[in-house]
């Protein structure tokens, strides 16, 4: 019975797919077409695959990369920053050195002036205490010579002073007195002190122009010259030492006046010019 209604529900199966077939019949004969469609876009697909596969490796092959790039800037941003960090510090310590290098030569000028200043305040000092001296032997020489000439008229029969000691004294008297007109007029004089720079023309004081050609520090000394405008002349300098005076007068001022150069660098020089001021003179000798 199994078997007979197994076979009667084939031929009902048969019976009633027939006409299915029939009709799908020609899209069966495609199979083998689309087989091969299936086929090629397996291929593709395993193409495709590949080709991720292979962007997948490129892609650890680009952060390798990376990495390694990384790590080459860090290093050489670590490397670049030492070396600022060193010329920094070299820098500093160069600045630093010229500072105080700087700082050495302006208290050598310092101290230069301050010894200027001093020899200047204990010339002046000597040279006070000089006219003072003089003015005591001027006072002196002025009554011995009153009390001479006093017993000069009163004895001048007897003949004890002569005319010729008489012409002695009278000139001794103006020794001394132009011995202290000079040591005024070297006291009465105005400072002014310059630098100028080598090869380069500077006023001094008005209408003298200094000109400074060569130093040499190690002889402490300058060549170059002195020009005076107004009298359209020029005084040579050459060979000539620190704290040495040059002496000069002028057509307008026969009083001397004096250059002296306190300080000989490798740049320039430094000093002062001493100027007689107007005076009026301090004794006048009377015949």
């Amino acid at each position: 019975m199994i078997a007979i209604l197994l076979a009667m529900t084939l031929l009902g199966l048969s019976w009633l797919g027939y006409p299915y077939l029939q009709e799908h019949r020609a899209m069966l004969g495609q199979l083998p077409t689309m087989q091969n469609v299936l086929k090629g876009l397996g291929e593709r697909v395993n193409s495709a695959e590949e080709r991720l596969g292979a962007q997948a490796t490129e892609e650890t092959n680009l952060t390798n990369r990376m990495a390694k790039f990384e790590q080459s800037v860090s290093s050489n941003f670590r490397s670049a920053r030492n070396q600022a960090q060193t010329f920094a510090t070299q820098a500093g310590l160069r600045i630093r050195d010229e500072m105080n290098q700087s700082l050495r030569a302006i208290q050598n000028r310092l101290t230069g002036v301050e010894s200027t200043q001093r020899e200047s305040a204990e010339h002046v000092a000597k040279l006070e205490d000089e006219l003072a001296n003089l003015r005591g032997e001027m006072a002196n020489m002025r009554e011995r010579t009153a009390q001479q000439v006093s017993a000069a008229q009163q004895l001048n029969a007897a003949q004890l002073l002569t005319t010729s000691e008489l012409s002695g004294l009278k000139g001794r008297l103006e020794s001394n007195t132009n011995k202290i007109n000079n040591v005024a007029d070297h006291i009465s004089r105005q400072r002014t002190d310059f630098e100028v720079t080598k090869n380069r023309t500077e006023q001094v004081v008005p209408g003298a122009y200094l000109t400074i050609r060569q130093t040499d520090v190690e002889q402490q000394n300058v060549d170059g010259w002195l020009q005076l405008a107004a009298e359209g002349r020029i005084l040579w300098i050459h060979g000539h030492g620190a704290q040495t005076p040059i002496t000069f007068v002028t057509q307008q001022e026969q009083r001397v006046h004096e250059l002296v150069f306190t300080r000989i660098g490798k740049n320039g020089v430094a000093g002062y010019v001493l100027v007689p001021t107007p005076v009026a003179n301090a004794f006048v000798t009377k015949e």
